[in-house]
């Protein structure tokens, strides 16, 4: 058996409306969709699902907040409520049995009269038989019109999409065979036009296609085919409109399966958001948006031992004055995983050569360290390799972490050079 961390995360928070239930995706990027259907994720391996978790950064008003899961459009077991308290929530007692091709949301309900809930983290572990774990980016609906080509990055959030391929690049560094490329639509005005979707490796086509006709809407997937990357190659999606006629189609979420024995946990948004010349702490996994200047508003608590390696980060622009340093965090201390992006570089850098031993009850994140420059750097991506401890590392440890937290190194500002960071060519 192995245990997966899978998170639903948005750095900045989401503001959860009042009144009615909204719903969210099983990962990626945190979007309060009021249609169920819009946040379904079908999945394509039976698992267990335990351990819910949210992280609450505001909760005002007298109301019972819930926050619950749902499979094929019913509660599930997993439930966890709050009026007023803030940090970590779990629910450590219930489970939701899911088989291959269940639909799953989760459900978050805020009464009315003035209250209010503002959530980063919905997260929760999936206990599977194989090595088969979902990943997907998602939207709010984002819309392509007529005639264009454009990309998506395989997970976190779609804010908009990227016309240049480079910047939703995301390197494999385990051998996986993906399959089940499936997206969701919304709304599809299109007159005349196809839509194709595509898996694109190495920067050529995959075998992994959907084509939409023009005003057809609602799941398409790929049930077919499949893609079979080795350790090193590069995935992004595309999304293509035919030319003629007119109106837009807009899509809600982007889906893969990967079988692979490390599950990807990407942090993205293929735009982007300048961190500015502060050091800044995002998600693990989700919306790459508004970095926090407070960490614990973005720590992920562990509840499945693993072993994280390949810290990436695909960097859109630089312009800070000095280089910046990425970590992957560890019970608030820098880990071994780095990635130095040196002054007015972009591009792809990668640390191909550390690792570091999560245990459960461990707190992680990412953080970016600006070394004393002034002006921001602006990633699409930041991810890490998630591989399952043996035997799935599940429940609570009976001793705390694994390794004694090592200090920030001061003074700053520092000399900057390459270090850990491999950076690939584009």
């Amino acid at each position: 058996m192995a245990v997966a961390e899978v998170i639903l995360g948005d750095d900045s928070g989401v503001a959860w409306p009042t009144g009615v239930a909204r719903f969210g995706h099983l990962a990626g990027g945190m979007i309060a969709n009021g249609t169920e259907a819009r946040s379904q994720t079908q999945l394509r391996a039976a698992y267990t699902m335990n351990n819910l978790g949210i992280l609450v950064t505001i909760a005002g008003g007298t109301g019972t907040k819930t926050i619950r899961s749902r499979v094929n459009g019913v509660n599930g077991n997993l439930v966890v409520t709050t009026v007023t308290t803030t940090g970590l929530i779990e629910d450590t007692t219930n489970s939701d049995t899911l088989a291959s091709g269940d639909l799953f949301a989760w459900s978050v309900t805020n009464p009315t009269g003035g209250d209010t809930l503002s959530l980063t983290i919905i997260g929760c572990n999936l206990d599977g038989s194989s090595d088969q774990w979902p990943i997907g980016s998602t939207a709010g609906g984002v819309t392509q019109g007529i005639g264009v080509t454009r990309f998506v990055i395989p997970g976190g959030s779609v804010i908009t999409l990227a016309s240049t391929e480079n910047d939703t690049r995301y390197t494999y560094r385990v051998a996986a065979t993906l399959t089940n490329l499936r997206s969701y639509h919304n709304t599809n005005t299109l007159s005349t036009a196809t839509t194709t979707i595509r898996s694109r490796v190495n920067g050529v086509n995959g075998n992994q296609v959907l084509s939409i006709l023009a005003g057809e809407t609602g799941a398409f997937e790929d049930t077919t085919n499949s893609d079979v990357l080795a350790a090193g190659d590069i995935l992004t999606i595309q999304i293509i409109t035919d030319a003629g006629g007119a109106g837009s189609i807009s899509t809600d979420s982007w889906q893969l399966r990967s079988g692979a024995a490390a599950r990807p946990m990407i942090s993205g948004r293929i735009t982007g958001v300048s961190s500015g010349s502060a050091d800044r702490y995002t998600l693990p996994e989700g919306v790459l948006d508004n970095q926090q200047a407070t960490e614990t508003n973005v720590q992920k608590t562990a509840r499945a031992a693993f072993t994280a390696t390949n810290l990436f980060v695909n960097v859109t622009a630089h312009g800070a004055t000095s280089g910046v340093d990425v970590f992957l965090r560890q019970n608030g201390a820098n880990s071994a995983l780095t990635v130095n992006v040196p002054t007015g570089t972009t591009g792809l850098f990668e640390d191909t050569t550390n690792s570091v031993v999560v245990a459960s009850g461990d707190t992680y994140n990412f953080f970016m360290d600006h070394g004393g420059g002034a002006g921001g750097i602006t990633p699409s991506i930041i991810s890490f390799a998630n591989t399952p401890a043996a035997g799935g590392g599940r429940g609570y440890p009976t001793q705390m972490h694994n390794r004694q937290p090592r200090p920030r190194p001061r003074p700053r500002p520092r000399p900057r050079s390459i270090g850990q960071g491999l950076r690939v060519p584009i």
